[in-house]
This record gives structure tokens, C-alpha cells and sequence, in this order.
């Protein structure tokens, strides 16, 4: 199987060295440090106290490997019109497209039915230059529950977490979805292979939004962790961002989320809970490093989000 990697961070390195080491004939399109280090080493994944290598072909242009059978967009959004191009250039007639990527998607009102079918999201896809270049035809919706951070160029490592959520933007099951989620379990990741992919894309939004929101003042998140993100945000304080808006988007998702069906647990005078087992979200990853003690929890869905990275909270309402 023709792989084509975009993206060759910490969830690109993540996927394609698995991918790699179970007989997938991986590229990645790389520049700079990155693309000398992976020419150098091929991938390199610290994962359970140990190594794993696999090799890779690198390639500065798309126009260099072809079309691929399946192609991991692993950018960060604000990137991604900017390889938009780049990746219609990989696509043949059946390539997949499998983008491992935060946020809500260009591709999220395809498949999703009401009166919003097909809208664009012009948050994510201003111009339409992603759309125009990635048909909604090729994409596999696809949510990435794991923890991993670059260390250096080309050296990744994993935290926790191996699970992927994949389905079709139309929803059902496809033959090649399920083709797909077995390539995927075989390189040894969780895979579920869901009916409505959009639900899965939500509630990790949303999941993550109840998380960020506590980095404000007087949360005993590690100092270095906290100031870093404040520091990203430009704000003085993530919980001056978080009590005018937060809030609302809390009770809003909530609201938006109760529209799909999932396995989400309510109890009176309690704030719902997830009761599915992959709980990690990788905007905390990246400093794992610096201090911070992150860890899944034991019994997901029993005590609410108090706890689950290993910190303390004030409290676990869902709005301040």
C-alpha cells in the first residue's frame, strides 16, 4: 500500500512509522531540518522505553511520488490550505484521504444531512482553496486519540493513547473504511470505524475545549505548561478568554453534541461524561516534557473530568 504522509511531525511520525514497520511503502513530504533528519534516519518513534525505526522516502514535492493509495494530512489547521495543493496532487481516482487533524474539519457539513448540507467552513477553508483541491469523494474522517511530541527533527515521542477513529464524511460503513480500519489495527493503533465520524469530531472538540478551559489562574497545572499556553494564546490569562466565551461554546457543543448519538453518560447535578475509553487529547502533549504529569484515566466516565490528567481542579462545572 502507497502511503504519502503530510506532515511528518509528531501525530505524521506517529502514524507512518507504525504504518512503515507493517509493510506500507511510506513517503513523506518533508522540508528543512525535518526532511534532512528522516533522509538520515528514516522515521524514529520513542514508544515503551524503546526506539522504533522504520524507513521512509522523502520527497519535497508531491509532484515526485505520484498519486498514493492513502495520504495522512497531519498539519496543523492554519497550514493547511498552504499544502491543500500539494495534496490534490497525490490523488488518484481511489486515494484516500485520512486527515489526523484537531478541530472541526472543511469537510464536516458534507454527509451531515439538514438544511447546513455541504456548507463550507470558512473558519478553517477561507477561500476554498481545500475543497477545490481535496474532494470530499476521497476523505475519511478520522479523529486521533493520542499523545505525542516532537523531541527533535524527525524524533518523535509518544505519550499515550493509540486510538483512531475513522468513518465516512456520508456516514454507514464503506468497504473501504473497513478495509482501512483492518490496515490500521494490523499496524497495532485502536481503530473504530464509526457511523457518523462528525459526532467523534465534535466531541473531541468539545472535550478539549472543557480541558483548556481550567489552564487559567489559580489551576494547578505546572507553571511552564501554563505559561506556555498563555503565551500561544497572546492573552493574559486563558481564563479571561475562557469565562466570556468558553462558557457559552460549553453549553452550546453540549446542546449541538446531544443532536448525535454516542456513548455519553448524564447524571443529575453532574456535568456529562464520556463513557468511551480513549480520553487524550494531544494539545497537551506538547509539554509533557516540561513537567507536567499527564495520565489517562482509570475509570473514564466514572468521576467526571476532576483528575484525569493527573492534575486538581477548583471544580467540574461545566461553565464558570
Amino acid at each position: 500500500m502507497k502511503v504519502c504522509v503530510v506532515g511528518a511531525g509528531a501525530i505524521g511520525t506517529f502514524i507512518g512509522t507504525h504504518l512503515a514497520r507493517t509493510g506500507c511503502e511510506v513517503a513523506v513530504l518533508a522540508r528543512g531540518a525535518t526532511a534532512a533528519a528522516l533522509r538520515a534516519h528514516g522515521f524514529r518513534l520513542r514508544q515503551d522505553g524503546a526506539v522504533l525505526q522504520a524507513p521512509v522516502r522523502v520527497a519535497e514535492r508531491a509532484d515526485a511520488l505520484g498519486p498514493q493509495a492513502l495520504v495522512v494530512v497531519a498539519v496543523k489547521s492554519p497550514a493547511l490550505p498552504g499544502v491543500a495543493e500539494a495534496v490534490g496532487a497525490l490523488l488518484g481516482p481511489e486515494t484516500m484521504v485520512l486527515p489526523a487533524m484537531n478541530g472541526v474539519p472543511w469537510w464536516f457539513f458534507h454527509g451531515l444531512g439538514g438544511p447546513h448540507e455541504g456548507a463550507p467552513v470558512r473558519a478553517v477553508d477561507p477561500e476554498g482553496r481545500v475543497a477545490a483541491s481535496i474532494p470530499v469523494r476521497h476523505v475519511i474522517g478520522c479523529v486521533v486519540h493520542a499523545t505525542c511530541s516532537v523531541e527533535e527533527p524527525g524524533l518523535v515521542r509518544h505519550g499515550f493513547g493509540r486510538g483512531l477513529i475513522i468513518g465516512e464524511p456520508s456516514g454507514g460503513v464503506s468497504d473501504r473504511v473497513t478495509a482501512l480500519g483492518g490496515r490500521l489495527s494490523t499496524a497495532g493503533f485502536e481503530t473504530t470505524v464509526t457511523k457518523r465520524v462528525q459526532a467523534d469530531v465534535w466531541y473531541k472538540l468539545w472535550g478539549s475545549a472543557r480541558g483548556a478551559r481550567r489552564l487559567g489562574p489559580g489551576i494547578a497545572a505546572p507553571a511552564p505548561g501554563r505559561a506556555r499556553l498563555r503565551a500561544r494564546a497572546r492573552i493574559p490569562s486563558l481564563d479571561s478568554c475562557w469565562r466570556p466565551a468558553g462558557a457559552k461554546f460549553l453549553i452550546w457543543s453540549s446542546l449541538m453534541a446531544s443532536k448525535f448519538p454516542h456513548p455519553l453518560r448524564v447524571e443529575p447535578g453532574r456535568p456529562p461524561t464520556f463513557s468511551t475509553k480513549h480520553q487524550a487529547y494531544d494539545f497537551l502533549a506538547d509539554y509533557q516534557a516540561r513537567g507536567a504529569t499527564v495520565r489517562p484515566c482509570v475509570r473514564p466516565g466514572a468521576g467526571g473530568w476532576s483528575g484525569f490528567w493527573g492534575w486538581s481542579w477548583p471544580s467540574d462545572r461545566l461553565a464558570a
